[in-house]
């Protein structure tokens, strides 16, 4: 047990990820924090309470802004987007929860890539700064920073951290050649750990092997689905019902409003009507659901990374639908080389570009499942050494 009385998950966002979700549960298991000292900050209760995340934390519920709603939000967005007060909107957001944290406390950051965007820096910063004064430790656990991203002022930012767990070698080399190399610890993404939760899969037991596709307005650039990302995973999925006996199955891993599986899931779904081979995971389940279900696919092309994450730790031999250094950087690790086995968005430049990358997978299959075999039990090794490392963490 740690040293430290609480645990806070504070950019956890909410469960709506799925991703989002297994970062906390297995987080949170590995740590053995009791449920009265975890608090996991979210932005919607009700998809907690869904996905069951209120049965081992308490929840410290955060306000959305939209519109003019609520109206006490307006000032303070205008002072952030008059430049008048940067930090405006996080204070309006997060001040009264701020007595959270103290001496006690290990504040963790798992937002594992909101440093891959444009939009997170300033209110992570906000809570970076408060998290500092209050003498808590805090830790940015499980992430991914592309070179690109690390600015002179994102440096210092990331220097007040007590110490950086990176879930992939291509993120710990770029912050050690950025000159972060103090406390800065690579172990694998803690969701190599999430267990499976059996389901009902009788109405899928007729239609034999299958390729599991889930794919995101990340890769796709959007709902268009006039993109060539889009095109691809037509063609895609025509070939496998043309050319092989497996069926496709269409996983979702993101049901936030703003960016949801669901409304390029169904675009596909509608191009196939009356096909019986091409299936939807249509229930809202939970990320322990949804990676038993992944556990059943024999193969798998995933653009949402801890959907990915649930394939290889289950063994599929899986092709990550990449649009950042996570993708390349988790299959670097596993396979010594990301080549072959991640599609990045942008690198598609014809509309067989998927087809050809799922040929490859299926000729590389043995060898993929051996590799997996190896390095998964290495991966969930070093999570156990990761878990010994964070409960001896002084205090600051």
């Amino acid at each position: 047990m740690s040293n430290l009385k609480k645990l806070v998950l504070y950019s956890h966002i909410s469960s709506g990820n799925r991703g989002c979700e297994a970062t906390a549960r297995t987080t949170i298991k590995m740590l053995g924090f009791q449920k009265e000292n975890n608090y996991i900050f979210t932005n919607d209760v009700e998809d907690e309470r869904y996905c069951g995340t209120h049965q081992y934390s308490n929840l410290v519920p955060i306000r959305s802004v939209k519109g003019l709603k609520p109206a006490t939000s307006v000032f303070p967005r205008a002072f952030s987007k008059l430049g008048i007060s940067k930090y405006a909107v996080a204070r309006y957001l997060y001040k009264k929860y701020l007595n959270i944290f103290d001496s006690d406390t290990l504040a963790l950051s798992t937002g594992g890539d909101l440093y891959c965007y444009d939009n997170t820096n300033d209110w992570l910063e906000y809570l970076n700064r408060e998290i500092y004064r209050r003498k808590a430790v805090n830790v940015l656990w499980a992430c991914s920073i592309e070179n690109k991203r690390i600015t002179n002022d994102l440096k210092k930012h990331l220097l007040r951290y007590s110490y950086i767990i990176a879930r992939e070698s291509i993120t710990y080399e770029n912050l050690r050649n950025n000159g972060i190399k103090e406390n800065v610890k690579l172990y694998p993404d803690p969701a190599f750990l999430l267990e499976k939760e059996q389901i009902d899969l009788s109405r899928l037991k007729d239609y034999g092997n299958f390729v599991g596709i889930n794919i995101s307005i990340r890769t796709n650039g959007g709902y268009d689905t006039n993109t060539l990302f889009f095109k691809n995973t037509i063609i895609l999925i025509k070939h496998i019902l043309e050319n092989t006996d497996m069926s496709v199955l269409l996983i979702p891993h993101v049901y936030w409003k703003n960016e949801s599986d669901l409304i390029l899931l169904n675009k596909i779904v509608e191009l196939f009507p009356y096909n019986e081979r091409v299936l939807f995971v249509e229930p809202k389940l939970n990320c322990c659901q949804l990676k038993y279900i992944i556990s059943k696919c024999r193969f798998y092309l995933g653009a949402r990374t801890h959907s990915v994450i649930a394939a290889y730790s289950s063994l599929v031999p899986t092709l990550a639908l990449g649009y950042s250094i996570k993708s390349a950087g988790i299959s670097r690790d596993i396979f010594g080389d990301e080549k072959g086995m991640v599609l990045s968005s942008n690198q598609i430049e014809a509309e067989n570009d998927m087809v050809n990358a799922f040929e490859l997978l299926r000729e590389k299959e043995s060898w993929i499942k051996s590799r997996l075999e190896e390095k998964i039990p290495e991966f969930e090794g070093a999570l156990k050494e990761a878990a010994e490392y964070m409960k001896t963490i002084p205090r600051r």
